[in-house]
């Protein structure tokens, strides 16, 4: 490849594709090995864990195995010393059934605890499974991987790297020990390694670099300066090799925190009722209750009662069974596991279905929920049943035990994105703007075809532009065109204005050097390497950032008329960079004044030309591009569209206000172009031409940074420094041939400025979508940026999001102590030199000669001094994020150290104090002179900043008041004669300002701005007011504190900026503390998302949209569509191993509805499990009464265990068969904390006795009738029956019921089974659907509910029937037609009033539903701080 050529002429060839795959998978599958024995369990080891009572993940607590052991103990007791019943039979078979539950649900918990454990394990093996049959079955080319020319990206992590003897782009986490890399200037270093020398013998130590260093081999400190244009040999990129697999480090952090993420929402509810309400209050309640009663009875009336082994045992098991865990656990697991095969299903179908946007729309959200059938993707039951079985057996791909689909998805409240570019953006950047100069008037009426040159009103347009160029007196205005960024073509633009067109002759010289320069593939190798020398430079120089000026705009010179075709008539003869160091510290001291009032880092000038040949002519013409100020430097004339004109000096502070303004929050690029009249022969076509860094004062005029133009001096030095086009040849004829750095720097100087682009990271149109729906189901999107606020802010508004006072957050701590430490390290006596610098560097803050957006406050800060760790190692540095520095272009990097907050009561306090120390001191100087310079401080900036008066402002003025004095006292003395006046006045002022500084120091440390990110080609700043003005903290250090103290603002914004890998896992685990369920969205091909994945509730990883040079060469040749993965999608299932969900580009998933299916899902899973726990309550409650109003049991133990075991859970079953509910994205849920308060636990029981108690008393009437009917029968005299305890003149238990009368009393008891599951189904029937009222919605939609009562009826009655018959005798005491006719009329007319009273309690309880709901929307959408300025 022609890169192979770039790494000083090596043989290389590094590891095949099959040798790299056997070593990743050798020491992946070691890693797994070592983390498996260091965490092997026993078996007691597992039942202690499991069984634990504070065990949230576990569904079996050690105190419900030990009361439901006791009870099966009992109940043989009870058998063994009770009398010869025929009832006394069931019990051992019912403490079989306990005893066989009890072990089924230990074993079920213990083996889901353990594959919970074991799941992430599981899943590396299936990984380390496929790598496996990669490396013996694919056999990659170069095609296959991303092209070498890729423009970085944040989201996607790559390595030149050598495999199969030729050079690519290796995704990083495929690096392997022995790979052979090649690291290119600049670059961070991704993996520990050494160097591979040329020379074996060379006496230069061989260098070595850990992971996470800079490889800016080449200066060992700040480049030297140059006083005239100098040749600089390209930095070339060097061949290292590998000592350590950089994958290593993600599996195991992978595997040691696969079991930390938090419990889910639904898991916590289900344990505080389950473990903390009934195991330990409510358990323990009842059986002392129950015990307290039947010990009362057993004593007082214990010749009406049955043996005292029924009455103390087995009535105690009786009573607590239904709080027991019984079936609930084995029903919670299966419900879940459907739960989740449900999403699941719905996932993997969704791939299926075709899209025609589907490589546009990873996460559509096309649905309006409108309907239940848009709300959900419909999949069969065999595929449901299907993935179930998976998920039972333990298969780990969607990891369903570690991260619950159905339980994350439906209790989300968060759902975060730490990647930009090709996840919320389009992977490139698209034009925006469009700027221009023109001299010529709007011509309304001009038609289309005039303007490309057709037509009849040629002659027109001809003779007006002849018109213009006589006319001297027209003005030039600069002309902006907006652009929109088209929907579903990632490449697409249009122009907004409808009458563009008449700028045509204006665009078409910048579509041509477009065509030519940007977007001609045949540069690019050239610029990458220039680009990668320039990055290199500016990491040596502190405030400076290399930005990327080339992106494709191929669709911009389209839109303007050029075909591919337009570029046949010119060849590429040559191509030449030059570039500028801004001026060091000691050299700005003027400088700075003139420029921003922001630290900053500002983009490294730079400039790339070419110069094609017209085939025909051969005349050579010159069209470069680059940053805006260095492309203006080099400019003295503009196109206006028909003419050549001079570039004035107030059209270059136009230009530069435009370019300062937008490259903060934009990529700016400026064209320039001009012909060249005799031919250029480059000999050294490698070196690039870097200019001198220092400005003189005429030099400051050119670059439109001066506070005036009417200064004579500048006047006549431009009018020596412009030529007209005319006047192009004879300039150059007098170049110097010999001097060929002057020849080629003169050939790019007096050149025609064409105009400049703005370009910008569009929103998907999908996520602005999402975006919307999530804030109506009260979802917060949160944006974890790794850039600046400004930056951030301008790209959150363009998806829609909050981006005002009180909506972001900095991440990046302060270094106030780093700062301080070195502060006290200073020398106490300041040179003159070093105040000077301080004056220079506060005095810059007063800048008022840009042009500020109207909209926006200007911000002062203070500079701060750059930090740097030193390695030991070679001469690379890990640089700190917290660098200061100004340079000779505009701000447009990262904003440095400044307040968050304004904290102006303090700062007026020691202003107001120091102003009046400096007025005791310094007679010259008084308050008055302060509100003075306060007030000419206030008028040189813009409207936007009037506002109180900042520390910069007193301390530049109170500087400006100082340094006069001394400059006057020095002028009235000659120069030769030294004076100790001076020195002694010299030396009292230091000593004032030294005292200044300090307090101003101290100032600094309160007032620190957002610091600069780490990525390189998005870097910028602003000169406006952008921090947060409301208190909000800054620092991830800070916000619990904030939290603690002051409000939860920090969980209510949207955006979180600088941030880093560490601070976003960090902030996820004070979202989780304060209950918010996160899901957090990433990008698959990025190595640094491994912790943050691991972190979140759940994780989605997406692969992103890769960004292309240039729209007319594919991302990848060849995307390897064997079967097989190719090397970025083994890289995606590598990185998204902690990822339950993870998706294709091509791929039709649209989350919106994965979310509306999860909580309409987990919405009727939790009506299910209610309706279980108030009819297990109700069977409680009638056990209870019955005996305190001294009744027999109403229910035998058989009965009982057939209403625990098949009734109950079948009616609960009954609520899951709803469909999703086209309303569930419009209710907010809650957030993951205990929810099962006290009181919640009384509005439950308020419920509950209101729907259930009345179903219980009548119940309990009918029995007390049936039984007072057969007594009746048997005696025939009703004053020997008493209404409680029958006929108290009979022997046995419960005064011969279980004797003479047993087939009567079964009667009775059947009797009243059939009451109570008629009355549960009547129940059931209101709870199928608690958000709708039964003349809302029909029951008929639900299939479950439609196939499982009618069913359950039948087998209800089957069951009695054939009880009766098994304990009938050939004695017939009491059959149904003895039943008195009142408890028929009760039992069948009660069901008529049970529903209308279920109804009218789920009236009250929708309205206080929709009270809640009210209130978390409000809280929801309620960002305002205790400090809110408005």
């Amino acid at each position: 490849m022609q890169d192979n050529d770039d790494v000083r002429g090596l043989q290389l060839s590094g590891y095949s594709t099959k040798e790299a795959c056997d070593i990743l998978y050798s020491d992946i599958a070691d890693e797994i090995r070592r983390y498996q024995i260091r965490c092997r369990k026993s078996l007691s080891d597992w039942l202690t864990g499991t069984l634990h009572h504070n065990n949230r993940r576990s569904i079996i607590h050690w105190p419900s195995c030990l009361v439901l052991f006791l009870n099966a103990v009992f109940l043989l007791v009870a058998f063994g010393c009770a009398q010869s019943e025929k009832r006394s039979l069931w019990l051992p078979a019912i403490a079989l059934v306990l005893l066989v539950t009890l072990v089924f649900n230990i074993s079920i918990t213990v083996i889901d605890v353990k594959l919970l454990n074991e799941e992430i394990v599981r899943q590396a093996l299936s990984i380390l499974t496929k790598l496996q049959d990669t490396a013996k079955c694919c056999n990659w080319s170069s095609e296959n991987y991303l092209s070498l020319n890729t423009p970085a990206s944040a989201s996607i992590t790559v390595q030149w790297t050598y495999r199969d003897g030729e050079l690519v782009n290796l995704p990083t986490n495929l690096l392997v020990r022995g790979d052979i890399i090649v690291l290119r200037p600049g670059q961070p270093v991704p993996v520990n390694c050494k160097e591979i020398r040329e020379n074996l013998h060379s006496p230069r130590e061989v260098l070595q670099f850990n992971e996470g260093d800079n490889f800016d081999i080449g200066f060992s400190d700040r480049p030297e300066s140059v006083s005239k244009p100098t040749a600089r040999e390209p930095l070339q990129p060097t061949p290292f090799m590998s000592l350590d697999t950089p994958f290593l480090n993600n599996i195991r952090v992978s595997l040691e925190n696969s079991t930390i993420r938090p419990v889910s929402a639904y898991d916590n509810e289900y344990f505080e009722v389950n473990s903390v309400w009934l195991e330990r209050r409510i358990t323990p309640l009842i059986m002392v209750l129950s015990l307290l009663v039947n010990i009362l009875r057993w004593t007082l009336l214990k010749d009406d009662v049955s043996h005292w082994t029924e009455m103390l045992l087995t009535q105690q098991v009786l009573v607590t069974l239904p709080l027991l865990p019984l079936v609930v656990p084995v029903l919670w697991k299966a419900v879940n596991v459907i739960g989740v095969a449900q999403i699941i299903a719905q996932f993997e179908q969704s791939k299926l279905i075709p899209d025609e946007d589907s490589h546009l729309d990873q996460f559509s959200t096309d649905t309006s929920l409108e309907s239940d059938s848009d709300a959900t993707v419909r999949v069969t039951w065999k595929q449901i049943l299907e993935h179930s079985k998976k998920v039972v057996l333990g298969n780990p791909y969607f990891l369903p035990r570690t991260s619950n689909l159905a339980h994350t998805l439906g209790s989300m409240t968060s759902l975060c994105c730490t990647d930009k570019k090709g996840v919320l953006s389009w992977p490139n950047p698209s034009a925006e703007k469009v700027l221009f100069l023109t001299s010529t008037p709007q011509m309304e009426n001009v038609s289309i075809q005039s303007l490309y040159g057709d037509g009849e009103d040629e002659d027109e347009m001809k003779n007006q532009a002849t018109a213009g160029n006589k006319g001297d007196s027209q003005d030039h205005y600069v002309e902006v065109l907006d652009l929109t960024h088209e929907l579903k073509n990632p490449f697409g633009i249009q122009f907004d204005d409808p009458s563009w067109r008449k700028h045509l002759l204006n665009l078409k010289p910048l579509g041509l050097n477009i065509l030519l320069n940007t977007c001609n593939l045949a540069t690019s190798h050239h610029y990458r390497q220039f680009f990668d020398h320039v990055n290199a430079v500016s990491r040596k120089i502190d405030g400076t950032v290399a930005v990327v000026t080339r992106r494709c705009l191929c669709e911009l010179s389209r839109r303007i008329g050029f075909s591919e075709q337009a570029t046949d008539i010119f060849k590429l003869d040559q191509q030449s960079a030059l570039y500028r160091n801004p001026p060091p510290t000691d050299q700005r001291k003027v400088y700075l004044r003139k420029t921003s009032n922001m630290k900053n880092r500002i983009p490294m000038p730079h400039m790339m030309s070419v110069i094609a040949n017209e085939i025909h002519s051969g005349v050579q013409q010159l069209f470069c591009q680059g940053t805006g100020d260095i492309v203006l430097d080099m400019s003295s004339d503009f196109w206006d569209g028909h003419k050549v004109c001079q570039l004035s000096n107030h059209d270059r502070k136009k230009i530069l206000d435009f370019y300062h303004r937008y490259s903060m929050s934009s990529y700016c690029s400026a064209f320039a172009y001009r012909p060249l009249t005799n031919r250029l022969i480059h000999g050294s076509k490698d070196a690039y031409i870097e200019l001198p860094e220092s400005h003189d004062e005429d030099n400051m005029v050119r670059t439109g940074f001066s506070e005036t133009d009417q200064q004579e001096k500048d006047c006549q030095y431009l009018g020596q420094r412009y030529h007209s086009a005319e006047s192009l040849k004879s300039c150059i004829s007098e170049i110097s041939v010999d001097d060929e750095v002057n020849n080629y720097q003169q050939s790019q100087a007096n050149m025609v400025f064409l105009g400049m682009i703005t370009m910008q990271y569009q929103a998907k149109p999908d996520i602005v979508k999402l975006i919307d729906k999530l804030e109506t189901a009260c979802i917060r999107f949160v944006h974890f940026s790794d850039e600046n606020e400004l930056r951030s802010r301008v790209f959150s508004e363009k998806m829609g999001l909050e981006a005002g006072w009180n909506c972001h957050i900095s991440l990046k701590s302060d270094e106030r102590n780093l700062n301080t430490s070195k502060r006290s390290q200073m020398s106490s006596t300041t040179s003159c030199l070093s105040v000077s610098q301080r004056i220079s560097k506060v005095a810059s803050h007063v800048s008022g000669d840009v042009d500020y957006p109207r909209d926006s406050e200007v911000h002062h800060n203070v500079p701060s001094t750059d930090q740097k760790k030193v390695k030991a190692v070679g001469n690379f540095s890990k640089r700190y994020l917290g660098i200061s520095g100004r340079s000779a272009s505009a701000p447009s990097a990262i904003n440095m150290s400044g307040s968050q907050v304004r904290f102006e009561s303090t700062t007026d306090a020691i202003l107001s104090a120091h102003a009046k120390n400096v007025d005791n001191n310094e007679d010259d100087f008084t308050m008055k002179d302060t509100d003075s310079c306060i007030e000419r401080r206030q008028s040189s900036v813009s409207t936007s900043s009037k506002q109180k008066v900042s520390i910069d402002a007193v301390h530049v003025q109170i500087i400006d008041r100082l340094t006069p004095k001394m400059t006057s006292e020095q002028e009235r003395l000659p120069d030769n004669e030294p004076d100790a006046t001076e020195a002694q006045e010299t030396s009292c002022l230091l000593q004032r300002t030294q005292q200044f500084e300090e307090e101003f120091q101290s100032l600094e440390e309160i007032h620190s701005e957002s610091h600069q990110t780490s990525n390189t080609e998005e870097s910028t700043s602003a000169a406006f007011d952008i921090s947060n003005r409301a208190k909000l903290p800054k620092g991830i250090e800070n916000i619990r504190p904030h939290l603690e103290n002051v409000d939860n603002v920090p969980l209510l914004v949207n955006l979180f900026t600088d941030c880093t890998p560490g601070t976003i896992t960090e902030m996820l685990k004070i979202m989780q503390e304060n209950g918010e369920v996160v899901c957090c969205m990433g990008s698959s091909a990025s190595l640094r998302n491994t912790p943050v994945f691991m972190q979140a509730d759940i994780s989605i990883a997406m692969e992103p949209l890769y960004p292309q040079l240039c729209m007319k060469e594919a991302v990848c040749r060849d995307m390897w569509t064997e079967g097989k993965p190719s090397p970025m999608e083994l890289s995606s299932m590598l990185n998204s191993l902690g990822c339950s969900l993870s998706c294709q580009r091509d791929n039709n998933i649209s989350l919106v509805k994965l979310i509306a299916q999860a909580r309409s899902y987990i919405e009727l899973m939790r009506n299910a499990f209610l309706l279980i726990l108030s009819c297990n309550f109700s069977l409680i409650l009638l056990q209870l009464l019955a005996s305190i109003f001294q009744l027999p049991p109403v229910l035998s133990g058989q009965h009982l265990m057939w209403l625990l075991y098949l009734v109950v859970p079948a009616l609960g079953i009954t609520a899951l068969g709803n469909n999703v509910d086209s309303h569930v994205m419009s209710v907010p849920s809650g957030k993951n904390i205990n929810n099962v308060s006290k009181k919640v636990i009384l509005e439950f029981m308020m419920y509950f006795m209101l729907r259930f108690v009345p179903s219980i008393i009548i119940c309990l009437s009918c029995f007390g009738l049936n039984l007072q009917e057969l007594c009746l029968l048997s005696t025939k005299d009703s004053n020997q029956c008493n209404n409680f305890l029958g006929n108290r003149n009979l022997t046995g238990s419960w005064n011969g019921i279980y004797a003479d009368y047993h087939q009567g009393f079964n009667h009775i008891q059947n009797f009243l089974l059939v009451q109570i599951v008629a009355y549960f189904v009547c129940n059931c029937t209101c709870f199928v659907n608690r958000r709708q009222h039964l003349w809302k919605q029909s029951l008929l939609e639900n299939r479950l509910w439609c196939s499982i009562v009618p069913g359950l009826l039948i087998l209800q009655v089957v069951y009695s029937v054939l009880d009766s018959l098994a304990h009938s005798t050939d004695r017939k005491t009491f059959s149904l037609s003895d039943f008195p006719l009142a408890s028929w009329v009760i039992a069948f007319v009660w069901p008529l009033f049970l529903l209308p009273l279920n109804e009218l309690v789920k009236f009250f309880e929708i309205r206080s539903t929709v009270r809640y709901q009210k209130r978390v929307r409000l809280e929801f959408g309620t960002k305002l701080g205790m400090n809110s300025p408005f």
